[in-house]
């Protein structure tokens, strides 16, 4: 099952996969209606008694999703906020790794290394030499998805750092 990261609820800190279950979700306020729903959908594929493996994953880029596109749509960024992203090339990369190696799995999906959502933000809009500039910068901190367990697992990330798919 592909499943996303908006599973996490929304406070800083280093996000495992352990931080996150329906069970969880259901008594912590902290998960949004969104979390919930999500969690409820991996909790059903859980209990299905089926071998699985659910991949959160962050949020994709790739050369037609180029993070400088979204930067007009952004009314702030933290460069306290981790820029939690996944290239498309290592959404398929640790799919097919994991149809093939894991069962009764639940694995983050995250570019390993990162930088500030306002450093990546500014990256990306260098690298297209773009006009535009960053809208209001905060210190808001956020959650970094820890992608550990998959690398631990035997996956190999074939970008190392976000800074790389800009």
């Amino acid at each position: 099952m592909i499943s996303s990261t908006a599973v996490y609820p929304s406070r800083s800190g280093a996000m495992l996969e352990s931080d996150a279950s329906y069970e969880i979700a259901l008594s912590d306020s902290s998960f949004s209606k969104k979390s919930v729903a999500l969690l409820k959908g991996e909790q059903q594929v859980i209990d299905s008694g089926l071998d699985y493996v659910v991949i959160r994953c962050s949020g994709l880029v790739d050369e037609k999703r180029h993070p400088s596109r979204f930067v007009a749509h952004l009314k702030s960024v933290s460069n306290q906020a981790p820029a939690n992203m996944l290239h498309r090339l290592d959404a398929v990369g640790i799919t097919a790794f994991a149809s093939e190696s894991l069962a009764n799995q639940v694995i983050n999906a995250s570019t390993p290394n990162t930088c500030s959502k306002a450093e990546f933000y500014q990256a990306a809009l260098d690298s297209m030499d773009s006009s535009l500039e960053l809208p209001e910068i905060t210190d808001t901190p956020d959650k970094l998805i820890d992608s550990s367990l998959s690398k631990k697992l035997g996956y190999s990330y074939r970008f190392k750092h976000t800074l790389e798919l800009v």
